[in-house]
C-alpha cells in the first residue's frame, strides 16, 4: 500500500504531511477521496466528521479504515454501516488496542484458562489533558467529545474481546469539571455474570490497565507499565505466586523498541498493517464497522441509564 495524498483543513498539518511523507496534500477531503489513484481511505478526523467522511469513501467504492468511534451518534453510525455493507468494501474500525501485543497475549491466556473462569474485573484509562490543548469538538459531547467516546470506548471493546464474553449492558456516571464529561465511571455487565468497573478521565494521572479476576487467578495488563502479570494461588497456602509465561515475538520486539522510544505505541501500525493486508487479499480478523456500531450503542446506552 502506498500513501498518495493527505487531506487536512490545517495548513500547518498539510505542510507537516508534505515534509514527512513527500505526498500530495489538499484541504479538500472529497477531492482526495475521488482521486482515481486512491483505492483506500483512512479517516482520522474529529469524531463529529467520522460518519460523513467515511460515508463518502464507501459510496465512492473505496476501502475504509475509520478511527474510533464510529460516529458521534447512533443514527449516523447505522447509515454508515448499511452503506458500507452495500458497497462491499473492506472496512475496519480503529479498535487498534486489539493489536497491542500485551492485550492480544492476555486474550490468549484467558482463553487458555490460566485464571480459570473470569468472575469480575476493573479497568482505568486516563489521559490528563487541559481543555485548551483539546480541539473544540473534543470538549463537547454533542460533537463526539468526552471520555466515554474518546477513552472508555477502547475498554468497551477490549473487555468483551479479551474475555470472550458478550457485553450485555453498560451504565455510566459522567462528571464535567473543565470540559463536558471529562471524567466517568462505567459499569459493564457481561455474559456469565461477569461485571467490570472502569474509570476514565482527562483529569487524572496517566493510566491504562485492565485487570481480570478469575476463580483460579488474577491477570493484569498495564499498557503504560508495559507489563502483563498473572497471579495464582500457592498450593496449600493462603498466599499467591506470580505465574510466568514467556513473551511472544511481538512483545519482545515492542519492548526492544521501547528502549530507544519509551512512548512507542505498536498497535497503530499493527492495526493498519492488518487492514492493508486484508485490502491486499489476505485473510484476517478485522474489527468491523458493525462492531463499532455495537460499541457506540453501548456508550449511548450507558448514558441513558
Amino acid at each position: 500500500m502506498r500513501l498518495v495524498v493527505v487531506a487536512d483543513p490545517s495548513p500547518e498539518a498539510r505542510e507537516r504531511a508534505r515534509r514527512i511523507a513527500d505526498v500530495d496534500v489538499t484541504d479538500d477531503a472529497q477531492e482526495a477521496i475521488d482521486r482515481e489513484d486512491v483505492s483506500a481511505v483512512v479517516v482520522c478526523a474529529g469524531t463529529d466528521q467520522h460518519a460523513a467522511l467515511a460515508l463518502s469513501a464507501v459510496q465512492a467504492g473505496k476501502h475504509l479504515y475509520l478511527e474510533k468511534p464510529l460516529a458521534a451518534g447512533v443514527a449516523d453510525g447505522e447509515q454508515l454501516v448499511a452503506a458500507s455493507e452495500r458497497a462491499g468494501v473492506i472496512a475496519a474500525i480503529g479498535f487498534n488496542r486489539r493489536y497491542h501485543p500485551l492485550f492480544a497475549r492476555a486474550r490468549e491466556l484467558v482463553a487458555d484458562g490460566v485464571i480459570g473462569r473470569v468472575v469480575a474485573g476493573q479497568a482505568a484509562f486516563c489521559e490528563p489533558t487541559e481543555p485548551d490543548a483539546m480541539p473544540e469538538w473534543k470538549r463537547r459531547v454533542a460533537s463526539g467529545g468526552g471520555v466515554l467516546l474518546d477513552l472508555a470506548t477502547h475498554h468497551v471493546d477490549l473487555v468483551p474481546w479479551i474475555t470472550g464474553r458478550e457485553l450485555l449492558s453498560t451504565h455510566a456516571r459522567a462528571f464535567s469539571a473543565a470540559s463536558e464529561e471529562d471524567s466517568a465511571r462505567l459499569h459493564m455487565r457481561l455474559a456469565g455474570d461477569v461485571e467490570v468497573e472502569g474509570f476514565y478521565s482527562f483529569r487524572a494521572a496517566r493510566s491504562d490497565f485492565v485487570e481480570l479476576i478469575g476463580d483460579a487467578g488474577v491477570l493484569r495488563v498495564d499498557r503504560y507499565d508495559g507489563s502483563l502479570r498473572v497471579w495464582v494461588a500457592r498450593d496449600g497456602l493462603h498466599a499467591v505466586r506470580r505465574a510466568r509465561f514467556p513473551p511472544d515475538r511481538a512483545t519482545l520486539s515492542w519492548r526492544a523498541r521501547r528502549i530507544l522510544r519509551p512512548a512507542d505505541e505498536p498497535s497503530y501500525r499493527r492495526s493498519l498493517r492488518a487492514w492493508a493486508d486484508a485490502v491486499g487479499g489476505h485473510e484476517g480478523d478485522l474489527p468491523t464497522l458493525r462492531e463499532g456500531l455495537d460499541n457506540l450503542r453501548a456508550i449511548e446506552g450507558a448514558r441513558a441509564v
